[in-house]
């Protein structure tokens, strides 16, 4: 198993026991092999602490059940999500994410947080060319809003249609509310949805783009196939400059946070540079298992006092131009964890492979937290990026 793996969980109501019902996240069939692996689950241990990111000294019991072998259930099942919820405050829809760090000798370590977006709807294939809406009242107040802006369409009380970008095209979408449920059409024709197949329709301020979206998945924590999801006290996203808008951008218990710690977070500022938090660098490192992400056998010393190897947070987008960037660069997504040699190359050497390796493995996670995107409207290269850097 690579050095970080993310379980990505896309809950409903149900999922989190807001229904009266079990509060467990059944798990695919195909994916129980992957899910036992990542949970260590064995016959003597099922169970794991995650730590807690938006509360850092708290931890969270979770459990793999294995409850397709006794009977009890055709499928096996993560608790206890629903008290994580409960406390959360979630809501079917929101994004729920664990991560597991592996360490060499010892025990991996994992970390749990959630993800809330004011600009996302989770369409849950149910089957029968049907789909159910998570989040019922957030889908009526982003149409309401979006109709304001002539973007959507209300052809009666049950039916709306707009223009989304779709299999990286332009496509008109209908949705039509049938009972409980919704049908989705795409160009006419009824989307493809099922039990296993289901969709995510995100709003930005300049376009509407649906895309399939597992509603359990895992990812290598290394953003390369993005959090096929997202951590670490982003707990998701963390757009700490982000424009105002009830649609655009994420809401996240990160960005609360970081609001609420403005006063007593210890910062450090670079001649040119906005101010840096020192603990979600801090955070960053911790995520990397305080490793060197380009590779994670570099050495390195111990802290003086600690069994922690000495690692240096390398921002990927220098904040020196913050001022370009719609969104804050000052977020975990947009730091690596490097040894004191690879970060010296990038600043004082011939790093530009270095500085290619970073940008390619991290290029899904940044572009998810949409901190490539400009205020020109443009979104950042790896040439633009190396020109920023002076190679």
């Amino acid at each position: 198993m690579p050095k970080s793996k993310k379980l990505l969980i896309r809950a409903t109501e149900t999922d989190l026991g807001k229904t009266g019902s079990h509060g467990q996240i059944p798990i695919p069939r195909e994916m129980e092999d992957e899910l036992k692996e990542f949970f260590g689950y064995s016959r003597n241990r099922n169970g794991i602490k995650a730590l807690d990111l938006e509360d850092g000294d708290k931890w969270i019991e979770l459990s793999y059940n294995n409850y397709r072998a006794n009977g009890k259930s055709p499928n096996d099942r993560i608790s206890s999500i629903n008290k994580y919820s409960s406390k959360k405050s979630l809501c079917g829809g929101d994004q729920i994410f664990i991560e597991r760090i592996n360490k060499q000798n010892t025990s991996p370590f994992y970390y749990i947080g959630y993800e809330k977006k004011d600009n996302e709807i989770f369409l849950q294939g149910v089957g029968k060319g049907k789909a159910k809406i998570l989040n019922t009242e957030k889908y009526k107040k982003i149409i309401a809003e979006e109709i304001k802006k002539s973007r959507v369409v209300r052809v009666n009380n049950n039916e709306v249609v707009f223009n989304v970008s779709f299999n990286r095209k332009k496509s008109e979408l209908k949705i039509k509310k049938n009972g409980s449920f919704y049908n989705i059409f795409i160009d006419g024709k009824p989307l493809k949805l099922s039990n296993t197949n289901s969709y995510l329709l995100t709003f930005t301020k300049r376009s509407i783009k649906l895309q399939k979206e597992d509603k359990i998945k895992v990812i290598d924590g290394s953003g390369k196939s993005y959090y096929k999801h997202k951590s670490n006290q982003y707990v998701k996203r963390s757009a700490g400059r982000r424009r105002a808008s009830s649609l655009v951008g994420p809401v996240t218990a990160f960005n609360r946070a970081r609001k609420k710690q403005n006063n007593n977070t210890k910062t450090r500022v670079t001649k040119g540079q906005e101010k840096r938090s020192v603990e979600i660098s801090n955070n960053a490192l911790r995520r990397a298992g305080n490793l060197c992400e380009i590779n994670p056998k570099h050495k390195s010393f111990n802290r003086r006092g600690t069994n922690i190897k000495y690692m240096e947070p390398h921002h990927i987008i220098p904040t020196s131009v913050q001022d370009e960037f719609i969104n804050s660069l000052d977020s975990e997504p947009n730091i690596i964890s490097l040894c004191s040699e690879c970060h010296n190359k990038i600043h004082y050497g011939d790093g530009e492979d270095l500085v290619k390796q970073i940008f390619t493995e991290r290029y899904d996670e940044l572009d998810e937290y949409e901190l490539l995107d400009m205020e020109n409207g443009e979104k950042l290269t790896l040439e633009l990026l190396l020109a920023m850097l002076g190679y």
